[in-house]
């Protein structure tokens, strides 16, 4: 499951790379290196950081842990997931003004975009990487039922080849558990 994950945040990768061909100076390698970067290095930055700020807002309101993470979930999150995935890119400006001079914007829109699928890719790896078993094949790829109302689905290599930008993972109805609810009653 977590190689189709990755197959298809490549695939994405290489999609906007090759639109931006015409204006781009980084290679193919350089994108999903950043891809690396973003999955290894920023997203468990963004975690520790998310986990220290909401323990730090629980520890000074009289609010519980709880209620602290649905709210943060919402409210700052998001921003500090946003701050991490440029971080790298202004750090590159700050320690290497030479390198970030040479690099044209986009350069800069494809490097973002390749480290936001890292962090997108370490998320999914995290949360539905180790559910293989459950997984059924449907067209297009794998779902596994998420509960009552839902399932996440898993793209296929021909799926990924075959849409633009595809995500790691998505959540919808695939029809999936429509099939088996028909099946039961016929």
């Amino acid at each position: 499951m977590v190689a189709l994950m990755a197959f298809a945040a490549g695939v994405a990768v290489w999609q906007l790379a090759l639109l931006g061909s015409w204006a781009r100076s980084l290679r193919i390698s350089t994108l999903l290196s950043a891809v690396a970067v973003g999955a290894v290095v920023c997203a468990p930055v963004t975690g520790a950081i998310q986990w220290l700020v909401t323990r730090g807002v629980a520890a000074a309101g009289s609010s519980p842990l709880s209620d602290v993470v649905n709210l943060a979930a919402w409210t700052y999150d998001p921003a500090i997931e946003e701050v991490v995935k440029i971080a790298p890119l202004a750090l590159l400006a700050w320690l290497w003004p030479r390198v970030h001079r040479q690099l044209g914007w986009t350069d800069h829109l494809l490097l973002g975009s390749a480290l936001g699928m890292g962090l997108a890719l370490c998320e999914a790896a995290l949360r539905y990487g180790r559910v293989s078993a459950l997984a059924m094949s449907i067209p297009g790829g794998y779902a596994v039922r998420l509960g009552l109302f839902g399932e996440v689905v898993v793209p296929s290599v021909g799926s990924s080849l075959t849409s633009w930008q595809p995500v790691p993972t998505f959540t919808g109805s695939s029809g999936a558990g429509r099939r088996r609810r028909d099946a039961g009653t016929r």
